[in-house]
């Protein structure tokens, strides 16, 4: 039988993301499968913490002063319980 893991001690459904580097058509990617993610557990009802990691020249897509999707990233993170960056 198929299963959802990987799941937190509380039946949290746990994914990370990866992100290294500055790009901020791949970064939209990531986003958009974050997004996805979140919604297709959401849909069934099940809790979801997604995590995006960032370092080495992936930091700049995360930093107010060198971002060029920041605004996405805000909204996102404003948006979905559970995602963090």
């Amino acid at each position: 039988m198929a299963s959802d893991s990987p799941q937190g001690g509380n039946g949290t459904r746990q994914v990370a993301l990866h992100v290294n580097f500055n790009d901020p058509e791949r970064l939209n990617y990531v986003l958009n499968n974050a997004e996805n993610i979140y919604q297709y557990y959401h849909q069934k009802g099940m809790k979801i913490e997604i995590r995006i990691i960032a370092h080495g020249p992936g930091l700049h897509m995360f930093r107010d002063d060198t971002s060029p999707v920041k605004e996405r990233v805000s909204n996102l993170a404003a948006s979905q319980d559970g995602l963090s960056f």
